[in-house]
């Protein structure tokens, strides 16, 4: 039995060490297969993606008008050597609640968020920017319930690992005392408020824990990272801080992890690492991508409560992804100019391959401080002190960011391929499917992964 379970630790351990000096360095590697599409009838730009990680099948697609695109990732057919995912249903409109004493307008707000159930394709939810998050029942494609919150949301979340709850955890993007607030879904109404620990500019991220079912970590406009337990809502249990000491306190407010608004934060898969994706220096135009250790439990009263009742919690590892600047500008009147990236000491500078002119705007397709959805790909096991490491795709405006996470290997990327919204990763996939213009999808050809990538138009 002993030397049963050795090989087969053995073996595996072989596996992940030919992923590391193979395959890894591949899923840097990314490029547009144009002969898989998807078509749809929905127009605009598209503001956010979800795929079901139950059957890893039916695909979400959000639109700016509001309407809902379903895809199959089963169903396919050649149309002239092309590999066509066509659109399973569409929705447009939300009809008048039949069950309810309240009355909403039928037209659909912009999207902001799209989110799976967990455990049932049966339903999904929706976050917009008319202050709802809204419930819907896929079978029927109709929506059952429309929350109203009291200031407009920025994303939503719900938890993988919870048995006792199904709460559906919204960050407000502008309040009075900068919160969060976790929906009941049974009862259409807010069941807990966390606030107090961000500034009134708002919050914009949400995250569940995908090792406990009682933290939440919330990200702000104020470069704050904050992680709570549901069931002491009163403060945070702590705060992450680029210049922590962890001879510290748990809980600072002057605790900043990022110096501009907070843009994305993802777990690794094996929950061990939180990377969180915001502003870096200075300059608006500086973004960064940095890794905080998490415990091996996740935040529980196991982990932060040690011999000497002292709190423990996450610290930022010393991986240098380098500072992403977008100094890539546009002459006004004329089409923008493809970029190149330059790498000088850790830092990633993209710019303009035209000479700039006195007067130049700054190339971007959307507010900066709009949040974006990372993806995170498992890495060979033990290479990240201990942990699984991780390759990580964040949307960098018009281009997407690629870095690998190990202890001593941070090598990065920068695509210049206009995915400026979305990144969404599943493993086991043979190929990657992307969406290149507001209403074209393509395929990136790549072993044993699944990347989702939306855009805005400029």
């Amino acid at each position: 039995m002993f030397s049963s379970n050795y090989m087969k630790h053995e073996l595996r351990w072989k596996i992940e060490q030919f992923r590391g000096l193979y395959h890894l360095p591949r899923m840097l590697q990314l490029d547009v297969d144009y002969d898989i599409v998807f078509s749809c009838s929905a127009v605009g730009a598209i503001n956010d993606l979800c795929l079901d990680e139950l059957d890893t099948r039916y695909l979400l697609a959000g639109y700016q008008d509001g309407s809902i695109v379903l895809f199959d990732m089963d169903a396919t057919s050649d149309v002239d050597g092309q590999q066509i995912y066509q659109q399973l249903a569409r929705i447009d409109k939300c009809p008048t609640l039949q069950h309810s004493n309240r009355r909403f307008r039928n037209e659909l707000s912009p999207l902001v968020c799209i989110q799976w159930y967990p455990v049932d394709t049966g339903a999904f939810f929706t976050a917009s920017l008319d202050k709802t998050v809204r419930v819907w029942d896929t079978n029927r494609l109709e929506c059952v319930d429309v929350v109203e919150l009291a200031a407009s949301v920025s994303w939503i979340d719900l938890s993988k690992c919870a048995t006792t709850h199904n709460l559906i955890a919204a960050a407000l993007g502008s309040s009075e005392d900068g919160r969060a607030v976790l929906i009941d879904p049974i009862i259409g109404a807010t069941a807990l408020t966390l606030s107090g620990g961000h500034s009134p500019s708002g919050l914009s991220q949400v995250l569940w824990s995908i090792r406990s079912p009682h933290v939440v970590v919330t990200g702000g406009h104020d470069g704050r990272v904050l992680f709570w337990d549901i069931r002491v809502t009163s403060k945070p249990v702590c705060s992450l801080d680029k210049y922590g000491d962890p001879s510290g306190s748990s809980y600072s407010f002057e605790a900043t992890a990022h110096t501009g608004s907070v843009l994305s934060l993802s777990f690794a898969i094996d929950g061990l690492h939180l990377f969180s994706w915001g502003g870096a220096g200075a300059s608006e135009d500086a973004l960064c991508l940095r890794m905080w250790s998490c415990s091996p439990d996740g935040i529980s009263d196991r982990v932060f409560v040690d011999e000497t009742r002292q709190l423990r919690w996450p610290q930022l590892r010393p991986v240098n992804f380098g500072t992403i600047y977008m100094d890539t500008v546009r002459t006004s009147g004329q089409n923008t100019s493809m970029s190149r990236v330059s790498i000088d000491q850790g830092q990633v500078r993209a710019f303009s391959s035209e000479p700039r002119s006195r007067t130049t705007v700054p190339l971007r397709s959307r507010p900066k401080e709009t949040p974006v959805r990372m993806a995170v790909a498992s890495g060979a096991s033990g290479t990240a002190w201990g942990a699984q490491a991780s390759i990580v795709y964040a949307p960098c405006r018009s281009r997407i960011f690629l870095a690998m996470a190990e202890k001593y290997h941070a090598s990065t990327r920068l695509v210049n391929r206009h995915y400026n919204r979305v990144c969404y990763f599943e493993q086991f996939w043979p190929t990657c499917i992307c969406f290149l213009q507001v209403s074209f999808i393509v395929r990136l050809s790549l072993l044993h992964m699944l990347i989702i990538f939306g855009l805005i138009s400029i």
